[in-house]
Formats: structure tokens, sequence, C-alpha cells
């Protein structure tokens, strides 16, 4: 949307505020949205979209003439930089959501494997014993409390 849609304006300065007001508008509705499960893709789109309003900006500073010289390198400079701090907020919360996965798949495996060690303990004869003992309180599980089996 913001590649090919300013294509349709024929002067820079409509293309331009077109552009900033659509990021704007996507960075607030993104922003309030949350559109991904994980937290860390949500900061990292909501840095991305920030980082595309920011060159929008810089895009008009060095347009106008405002921004010129070493201004104009420190302003590059600061968005590369900012990139990069992007690339870092992604791989960490790949690598938290790499670490948190492995610590679910343990947890389901420790389920797992409690459950059959539960499941193997417990025979018929186990079943049919406790049955009795519970129904006339002599344990000999015939159900007439006599305690002679």
């Amino acid at each position: 949307m913001l590649t090919s849609v300013p294509l349709i304006f024929r002067d820079l300065f409509h293309s331009t505020v077109f552009v900033l007001v659509a990021s704007i508008v996507f960075l607030v509705v993104l922003k309030e949205a949350k559109p991904y499960q994980d937290r860390w893709m949500n900061a990292l789109q909501y840095g991305m979209d920030w980082q595309v309003v920011f060159f929008i900006e810089a895009t008009i500073l060095l347009d106008t003439g405002t921004v010129a010289g070493d201004g104009a390198y420190m302003l590059g400079s600061a968005l590369v930089l900012t990139n990069m701090a992007l690339v870092f907020v992604g791989v960490a919360g790949w690598r938290n959501e790499m670490r948190h996965g492995a610590m679910l798949e343990q947890q389901r495996q420790a389920m797992i494997e409690m459950r059959s060690s539960i499941a193997n303990s417990v025979t018929w004869s186990n079943t049919v014993t406790l049955a009795g003992s519970k129904g006339d309180g002599d344990g000999d599980g015939d159900g007439d409390g006599d305690g002679d089996g």
C-alpha cells in the first residue's frame, strides 16, 4: 500500500502526505489490534511501524533542506542503528519463544510419562481389591463384610 498507491499522485507533496498519514494510521491500528499471539512479534511490528514513520520524516527533512551535511549522516546513522536494534529485538524474541517452546515440550513429556507410569501401575487385580475393600469394609472383596473372603 505504501509502495504502489503513492504513484497515483501527480506531485511529491500529496504523495508524501498520503504516505505519512497512512503509515501513522497503520501504526495506531496495528498497535491496538496486536495481530500476533507472540508479544515479541507485536513489539517488533510496532518498532518497524515507527521506523517507517521515522524514515518518512527523515526523507521530508532531507528533501526540504532542513537537514544537510553532517546532520544527514547522523540522521541516516540513527535510522541504521534503529534497524539493528529491531533485528536484536526480533532475534531475542525468537530465542525466547524457542526456549519457552522447549520448556513446554519438556512439561508435556513429563505429563505423558507420569500418566503412563500411573496407567502401568494399576492392574486388574489391584482394581478388584480396591473395589472390594471400599464396598464392605473388611477388605476381602466379597461384599458380605465378614472378612472370610
